[in-house]
């Protein structure tokens, strides 16, 4: 993970066989249904177990078979833990590097909750302001000409300087646009969708004259030749969402900086530049995964505070801990990352503490599954996945042995148009139906589309079902060419569709499927790993567990 996207995502990796971490403690229910040396595992341990299994691991029988399977997997995972325990894997330093980073970023978290989130409040001004001073409040309606050699593109400046029509200059390259429908005509855009979409610069978003044709943009395959036919103010509420979440963006991280300077100032934070310094020069070349300190490098403090500090050893584990990788930053963006990311978690872990947010139950009760999560999955690493080695033949060969397992998802093409009423909707198919190119009503302010904007096209799968659950169950139900609607949708429209194309399920190229292929092949190898490992421990503690089925309850949910 660079560190130009820092994103904290720690995903417990534990398998199917295993079933799922569940809450294993000891609840008020008494009847004890199993025991794995000294741990005694109750009826409620086993509704709470059960309760917690994904729908895949779920079986809807309740019979004593069933109710066997789940009690042993339960079991199993205490036979892992009690190995774990044998080998004194919860005593190793790298795992409670791991667990005190967790406790530290979800102390953070909830002091952020319970401190600063009750401060965010967002007012009509609030937004009104915000959508002028985000400059959302302009809109431009974007034509050009793609051209993919610099001959066609010198031509058409020629042309242009000439005084020849932008739109005549247009025809011979129109088929090149796959958004303007012959016309070069793309949509109307913000800066931000302009930028992102069509790699043209804030500045000349701005700047450009109506009707001005700017400096041609380089795209990945060609060139770009703009000018901008109109421009409008869009309605605040066009932009709701939008400019409501950078409002609570600007607060939260003004909330966030004024807590963090409050705290510095309480524990007498001071940073080290020089500490920064050794780091950086260390990871010249290398990385935070790969770097190395000295003894006496490692303990030089990058911040201090009034009973503390934070040494280079902690600064690498925790980054390490976050998956930091890529080269490193320099010296001022590393500064206020590492405030970001190493100090402001620390003070406000700090700050949860004191106000003994640690010891209450639901804290304990996340600690200890925690806890649980990295042992086992630090046993499963060792056990199974540092044990599979994949060579290019057995990919392929499990890819021919299991082609079906392999299709494509069935999907439908379709391009769509809707509108806040039904009437408005109905008015479009009616156009439509006509022979009305659909362009030509999308760039209308009372129109929208999911798809492409100038086309509307896009593909449904039946995955997408529950984003747009009206439109692709009438998508699939609908027959080619068909135009379909008004359909109410879930965010409050009404949709007009066509279906241009449906396609079936179809087996993947081993090219397209290979990563899907390797960590199917994989997951199965380490399953089996998994599943001897497990086998091995059940007769290694045979004397050491006691199953007592009989005390499950037939009449209680499972």
């Amino acid at each position: 993970m660079s560190f130009d996207r820092i994103l904290c995502r720690k995903s417990a990796r534990l398998l199917n066989l295993v079933l799922l971490i569940s809450l294993v403690g000891c609840g008020d229910e008494v009847i004890v249904v199993a025991q794995v040396g000294e741990v005694k595992l109750t009826r409620t341990d086993y509704e709470i177990f059960v309760a917690n299994l994904s729908g895949g691991q779920k079986n809807n029988k309740r019979d004593r078979n069933t109710q066997g399977q789940y009690l042993q997997s339960m079991v199993d995972q205490e036979l892992l833990l009690l190995e774990a325990r044998e080998r004194r894997l919860p005593d190793e330093a790298g795992i409670k590097v791991e667990l005190k980073f967790l406790t530290r970023r979800r102390l953070a978290e909830l002091f952020q909750a319970r401190v600063i989130g009750p401060r965010i409040e967002i007012s009509q001004a609030d937004l009104e302001r915000e959508f002028v001073d985000s400059r959302l409040d302009r809109e431009r309606l974007l034509s050009r000409i793609l051209v993919r050699t610099p001959e066609d593109r010198d031509r058409v400046l020629a042309g242009l300087a000439e005084g020849r029509p932008f739109a005549a200059l247009l025809e011979p390259f129109a088929p090149n646009d796959a958004i303007a429908e012959g016309d070069g005509v793309v949509g109307w855009f913000n800066y931000a969708d302009a930028e992102r979409r069509f790699l043209i610069p804030r500045r000349i978003f701005f700047a450009l004259d109506v009707d001005q044709v700017s400096e041609p943009v380089r795209l990945p395959r060609g060139w770009q030749i703009f000018r901008f036919l109109d421009e409008r103010t869009p309605d605040l509420q066009d932009y709701y969402q939008e400019v409501r979440r950078l409002v609570q963006q600007r607060q939260w991280q003004a909330a966030n900086r004024e807590e963090l300077e409050l705290l510095k100032n309480k524990h007498a934070v001071k940073f080290h530049p020089q500490a920064l310094t050794r780091l950086l020069d260390r990871m010249r070349g290398s990385t935070i995964q790969a770097v190395s300190l000295s003894p006496e490098e490692g303990q030089e403090a990058l911040y201090s505070f009034a009973d503390g500090a934070m040494d280079l050893n902690e600064v690498v584990a925790n980054l390490r801990s976050q998956g930091l990788s890529g080269p490193p930053p320099d010296r001022t963006a590393a500064r206020r990352l590492f405030a970001e990311l190493l100090l402001r978690p620390m003070l406000f872990e700090r700050a949860a503490k004191e106000r003994g947010w640690d010891q209450e139950e639901e804290f304990s009760t996340w600690y200890q599954q925690q806890r649980k999560k990295v042992v086992l999955n630090s046993l499963m690493d060792g056990e199974a996945k540092a044990q599979v080695r994949l060579g290019v033949e057995e990919v392929e060969e499990y890819y021919t042995a299991n082609k079906d397992r392999f299709r494509t998802l069935p999907q439908v093409k379709i391009r769509e148009l809707s509108a806040n009423t039904a009437e408005a909707a109905e008015g479009f198919r009616r156009q439509l139906e006509a022979g009305v190119p659909i362009g030509r009503l999308l760039i209308r302010r009372d129109a929208e589309t999911r798809g492409k904007p100038r086309t509307g096209e896009m593909t449904l799968h039946s995955i997408l079902k529950a984003r747009y659950p009206a439109l692709v169950e009438a998508a699939f139900a609908a027959g080619e060419g068909e135009w379909v609607g008004p359909l109410p949708t879930a965010d409050g429209h009404y949709a007009v569709f066509q279906v241009l194309e449906t396609r079936g399920r179809e087996i993947e190229p081993f090219d397209k499927a290979r990563s899907r292929v390797e960590a199917l092949l994989r997951q199965e190898r380490e399953n089996e790993l998994i599943g001897r490992f497990i086998s091995r421990l059940r007769d290694k503690y045979a004397d050491r567990v006691a199953l007592y089925p009989d005390r499950l309850a037939l009449d209680k949910e499972s």
